[in-house]
């Protein structure tokens, strides 16, 4: 199995070991990249797909390719205020 990004290219001998890896290597990229454009409370997505051919009825019968991808998001930093506490001020029970 060949896996390639465009930062690397390796070979695993086993599907399981090149999944596993390129998850970790995607995951730190994201986070990575992320962290340069400035994110601090990164929330991290990871999707893996298998695509295989359907040949002779049997299901999943070749091994076509993976994909992997990692996506790093952030919620703006209005909506996290909105979560830190005493952010709003109750007035109902303060007389205004």
């Amino acid at each position: 199995m060949v896996l390639h990004s465009i930062w690397e290219r390796k070979y695993f001998d086993r599907l399981e070991e090149g999944v596993a890896y390129g998850k970790e290597f995607a995951a730190a990229k994201a986070t990575e990249m992320a962290k340069q454009n400035g994110a601090v409370h990164i929330d991290l997505t990871i999707n893996h797909e298998d695509i295989y051919a359907q040949a002779n009825m049997i299901d999943k019968d070749i091994y076509i390719e993976s994909h992997i991808e990692a996506i790093a998001t952030e919620k703006p930093e209005w909506e996290r205020e909105e979560t830190e506490e005493n952010f709003f001020v109750d007035t109902r029970n303060r007389g205004m």
